[in-house]
């Protein structure tokens, strides 16, 4: 049975090394993502031969495992995966978040044995750092229209990079966001401010980045972001008090983001408003991700 159990900051080396032996661009692999919501959805690792081993849990059982990643044999990996469910009484184990070519290389390896499902509000956004940098074209049209009027009201707008100094500001964002959609009584909406607050509490461990933008003094917007791995970074938050303020956010957020070649700006949760807001900012690509549901009992 895999060892599993809670992530802590100091599992962060050798999880950030395994990932690095892999090209995934999804934000559920983020190490910073998985530690900072596994509270909320009992995230727990495991690590043996070189592999990360990711499940959620519920009721103290795996609920649902993610490709193991970083080693050599995954032939190897996926089976001691399905010992561990086999040896916990799971009959039937789920592998979630597999992109295309995760998905491809389960098939391959084990024909037969998973039935797939595409579930398209896990998909992520990704989109090239120069198009949300500096908006040009045709298509960027509308968004170049937004922060001009934005400018236009608040000529006194500054954009700060994100520091320890400025985190009450993001604080007080993230509370005034909350009530907001609270008061409007918004469809899926999850109160953020205790996540936002892990990830602050370990902001210098994680590498986190991001920025805060005021306007008339007051601090009205704030992105956080990190590396996944490579040159692609993932905007774990992205919350503003003003709905004109998300476009200059975005945009002063990728301008300072020079490391990066990819920005993942993550899923969309099924809420159409959401989608639409992503598509508008024109992705290259759209990380589709599927479920794997076993058709065979763990120990046949």
């Amino acid at each position: 049975m895999l060892d599993f159990r809670t992530p802590t900051i100091e599992d962060r080396p050798r999880y950030q090394t395994a990932l690095e032996n892999t090209d995934f661009e999804g934000c559920d692999l983020s190490f910073a993502n998985t530690l900072i919501w596994c509270g909320r959805y009992d995230v727990k690792l495991a690590f043996k031969n070189g592999f990360v081993f990711k499940s959620y849990f519920s009721d103290g059982m795996p609920g649902g495992y993610v490709m193991p990643f970083g080693g050599e044999d995954i032939r190897w990996a996926v089976n001691e995966l399905l010992t561990d469910a086999r040896e916990r009484g799971i009959d039937y184990p789920l592998i979630g978040l597999l992109t295309e070519d995760s998905k491809s290389a389960l098939q391959e390896l084990f024909p037969d044995r998973f039935r797939f499902e595409e579930i398209r509000s896990d998909a992520d956004y990704i989109y090239a750092r120069d198009d949300l940098a500096f908006f040009r074209g045709r298509r960027y049209h509308a968004k170049r229209n937004h922060i001009s009027q934005f400018k236009r009201e608040f000529p006194d707008h500054e954009y700060r990079e994100l520091s320890p100094e400025l985190f009450d500001d993001v604080l007080k964002i993230t509370r005034l966001w909350g009530e907001n959609k609270k008061q409007n009584d918004i469809e899926n909406y999850f109160d953020d401010y205790g996540i936002v607050k892990t990830a602050l509490d370990h902001f210098a461990e994680l590498e986190l980045f991001g920025g805060v933008l005021y306007a008339g003094g007051e601090p009205v917007a704030m992105t956080i972001a990190s590396r996944i791995r490579g040159n692609i970074c993932d905007i774990h938050f992205e919350k503003s008090v003003r709905e004109s303020a998300y476009a200059v956010i975005c945009n002063e957020a990728a301008k300072s983001a020079k490391d990066f070649e990819y920005i993942n700006r993550e899923e969309d949760m099924g809420i159409d408003g959401l989608r639409k807001s992503k598509l508008s900012y024109r992705p290259c690509k759209i990380l589709t991700k599927y479920y794997a549901f076993s058709e065979k009992r763990s120990d046949e």
